[in-house]
């Protein structure tokens, strides 16, 4: 069976499974959301996508989850990772400290134990920096500054704790005080935290309003400043990428919506672009927000945040350049599943300055008057209206290549009548120009794959939808074999043999089948499309007569291919007693009928 190639971290697949065995997938899933047990598995809402009818199912016995509406499925790290938006090491590493299992020693790859080791140490010294850092600020005379201004910008003492904020004092403090906890100057470069140049170390973040940045699980990864004084240059300096830290990937506040999630189901998400907003928007008791940090979203950010809710609001700067930054960071968001809304602040003000003026209900009454996505880039092309003909035509032809992107024949022509009325033109000859350019390929593609199961496109469809229901079957722990005989051979997929040899084996040896011990050792989304294959618990003998027709098809299909296979053979071969061979097997080949 194909291996997960994680061996050489020191993890086994024997060390998995007793990982797996000593994690209940129910306690762990059950804290993201609310579990119901009906029959042998346990049914709620998906957390992945927002669903009226509970369609996530988790199975105990075979250790793996699967929804039956997004088609998300997997055994229970896959689950954390998917969750929490984090990769396997850090996901087994999480599970593990819950088991109360240590992690095996990476014996089989020096690199990987300097790696683990490094990381280690790297999280600590973060750890002591931050704890540095807040202590400056908050008991320290020369921190005076800094915590005069944040009270001067409204921050309360409690949210100065809780988001960790402090202040770095001179280029030396920092690094005089890691080096004296045995840190070296290397490391520190190596966490962000110093610079260095003509070989003298200094703070990175010198005479600045520290704001550490922590990832899912509140652990500090980075650290971004602001500069109180005037300045030439930039007053906010971001983190750059580290080991621990890619500005890709994270999201300020993520580790305060973690903790709102566990607390509370996330409806939404709202996107700012600073620390402060964050910071102020939170105080006010607006809690489900994080911050891209003044940079463009990327699609893994948008993959975290699918993680949290199916809803986001971007909340960036009412000036050009937050609507900008607004518009680049859509296409991302649409793409990843959500559902975006733009929140339209009053020129010239941020999501600090509204909320502060207009309070929590102001801020969220601005909330509900967010525009949908394809409203607000309808609005954007108003910018291009006037009284001449050409600034109509314009604006028409933007509008209708927003119109363009729809899927929906039904939603472009709700939006047909708004168009209209501020272009002047007719609702049917607006129809004809968004239809009659319709892009060619778009024609020969949009229709692809509706109704049909994602996961079989290109494939066919007869065996798959065959072999799935085997297996399925199988897993379930369910004996519907055909007369005894052994389906291993037919099968035409190297998952669906390991499969089969899996449940075989386990029968053999009378352990129980666990169908979520083979995620990470053969592809694990043809192992999630079997588990989501739905079969009729409560109709036994239907069951039966389609593993039959099932079992029969798979062979059919394996004999037509072998027989085409000992023909070319026996065309080809010049060895007369290898054609003879063949044509003895050939002879044999009998081809299965429906009885």
């Amino acid at each position: 069976m194909g291996k997960r190639g994680i061996e050489l971290a020191g993890i086994t697949e024997s060390w998995l499974e007793e990982l797996k065995a000593k994690t209940d997938i129910l306690t762990v899933i059950g804290g993201y959301t609310k579990l119901v047990k009906k029959g042998r598995s346990f049914w709620g809402s998906c957390p992945f996508h927002h669903e009226r009818t509970p369609s996530f199912s988790v199975n105990p016995e075979g250790g793996y989850y699967h929804c039956f509406g997004c088609g998300a499925g997997g055994d229970v790290i896959k689950f954390v990772m998917q969750i929490e938006s984090i990769d396997f090491i850090d996901a087994v590493k999480l599970l593990a400290e819950k088991a109360g299992m240590k992690l095996p020693e990476f014996e089989n790859s020096d690199e990987l134990r300097v790696q683990k080791k490094k990381k280690d140490e790297l999280r600590n010294m973060m750890k002591l920096a931050a704890r540095r850092y807040y202590d400056n600020l908050t008991t320290r005379e020369e921190g005076k500054e800094a915590l005069n201004y944040l009270r001067s910008r409204g921050v309360e003492d409690k949210y100065i704790v809780r988001f960790g904020l402090g202040a770095s004092l001179g280029f030396n403090d920092i690094v005089d005080y890691l080096q004296k906890q045995g840190f070296s100057k290397e490391l520190m470069v190596d966490a962000g935290i110093a610079e260095v140049k003509n070989g003298r170390y200094f703070d990175a973040l010198h005479g600045r309003l520290i704001f550490p940045i922590f990832n899912n699980f509140g652990e500090v990864v980075a650290f971004g400043g602001r500069f109180l004084g005037k300045t030439d240059f930039a007053k906010y300096k971001n983190a750059t990428n580290t080991v621990l830290f890619d500005k890709s990937k994270n999201l300020y506040g993520i580790n305060l919506l973690s903790k709102l999630k566990q607390r509370q189901k996330v409806d939404s998400v709202i996107i700012v672009e600073g620390y402060m907003d964050t910071i102020s928007l939170v105080q006010a008791g607006i809690e489900n927000v994080v911050a891209s940090m003044g940079t463009a979203l990327t699609p893994q950010q948008a993959k975290k945040l699918k993680n949290y809710a199916d809803t986001v609001y971007i909340c960036y700067d009412g000036d050009g350049a937050g609507q900008k930054a607004t518009l680049r960071g859509l296409a991302i968001l649409k793409e990843a599943g959500l559902n975006v809304k733009i929140m339209s602040l009053p020129d010239g003000m941020d999501p600090d300055d509204t909320v502060k003026k207009l309070g929590k209900e102001g801020f969220v009454a601005l909330q509900n008057q967010a525009k949908p996505l394809v409203e607000y880039r309808l609005s954007l092309c108003e910018k291009l209206l006037g009284d001449s003909v050409e600034q109509r035509t314009a604006y028409t032809n933007s509008a209708l290549d927003v119109l363009r992107e729809l899927q929906s024949t039904v939603e472009k022509e709700g939006y047909l009548p708004t168009i209209a009325s501020k272009s002047g033109l007719s609702i049917d000859a607006l129809r004809r120009e968004l239809y009659e350019k319709k892009d060619k390929k778009e024609e020969v593609t949009v229709n692809e794959g509706v109704g049909v199961d994602k996961s079989l496109q290109g494939k066919d469809v007869g065996y798959y939808t065959a072999a799935r229901f085997i297996l399925a079957t199988m897993l379930a722990g369910k004996t519907y074999d055909v007369e005894g005989e052994s389906l291993g051979a037919y099968f035409d997929n190297q998952t669906h043999t390991d499969i089969f040899n899996y449940v075989n084996l386990c029968r053999q040896e009378q352990k129980p089948i666990v169908a979520g011990n083979l995620f990470g050792a053969v592809d694990d989304s043809e192992l999630n499309a079997i588990i989501g294959t739905r079969l009729a618990p409560n109709e036994e003998e239907s069951e039966r007569r389609f593993f039959k027709e099932s079992a029969l098809r798979i062979k059919k299909k394996y004999l037509e291919k072998r027989i085409k296979t000992l023909s070319d053979l026996i065309r080809k071969e010049q060895d007369q007693d290898k054609k003879k061979a063949y044509l003895e097997e050939l002879n044999n080949l009998i081809i299965p009928t429906k009885k």
